[in-house]
């Protein structure tokens, strides 16, 4: 009797040791693949800005990415604290960084002011899909109720959260400086209007910005 129970207590422990066996390569074996934009998304965002130039401050807007055509376009309802918008004109006012034919574009619609920021060769053309791919794998959080796969450069204190599977971005943080958050619920898979690209006609690549952050681009998520 007590040879039978040690026999099934035996049989009972190695099933649990291959099940847990099984469990540790999978689980080792499904670590995702490195991030990567879809070709065309957009989505609102909400932005809290925390830099030793630019001081502290909060906006909402709106990213469109389009790979597919080499387009971009990003509107901050207030451009003040953004490195780019925030220091071509020094004014709370709405601010859009737009990528067209490698130029990045700083328009002001209120003020009905547009100049040439820099250019791919300059480092500030369009965003590549793959600018995350480095980075490495944290594993799994919670934001704001969501289940996320969480990716850093930890040399350069960027971390960027997206849904499993579906891989929408939810967060990008530059710390302690930058953050934005995004609204999955405003999430799409292309661009609802392609003519929010189009270029206002007062946007000229011969109208250039004058001294600001665009004289030296350097790696922001947009």
């Amino acid at each position: 009797m007590t040879e039978d129970i040690s026999l099934k207590i035996t049989s009972i422990l190695q099933k649990l040791i291959v099940i847990l066996c099984i469990f540790v390569l999978t689980s080792a074996t499904t670590q995702p693949s490195p991030p990567t934009w879809a070709n065309q998304w957009q989505a609102n965002f909400h932005e809290e800005i925390n830099d030793g130039i630019f001081g502290k401050g909060s906006t909402t807007g709106t990213l469109y990415f389009d790979w597919t055509n080499n387009l971009s376009r990003v509107d901050r309802t207030n451009g003040r604290k953004d490195r780019y918008c925030g220091t071509v004109k020094f004014k709370e006012t709405p601010c859009s960084q737009i990528v067209v034919d490698d130029i990045r574009y700083i328009y002001y619609p209120e003020l009905n002011y547009c100049c040439a920021c820099c250019t791919k060769k300059e480092g500030c053309g369009l965003l590549l899909p793959t600018w995350i791919k480095n980075a490495s794998y944290v594993g799994q959080t919670t934001l704001n109720k969501t289940i996320v796969d969480e990716w850093t450069y930890k040399d350069i204190q960027v971390f960027y959260y997206e849904t499993p599977n579906t891989r929408v971005p939810i967060e990008i943080k530059i710390a302690p400086v930058d953050k934005i958050d995004f609204d999955l619920s405003s999430y799409k898979s292309d661009i609802a209007d392609p003519s929010v690209f189009n270029l206002p006609s007062i946007c000229k690549s011969t109208q250039k910005c004058p001294m600001s952050g665009c004289s030296n681009p350097k790696l922001q998520p947009f």
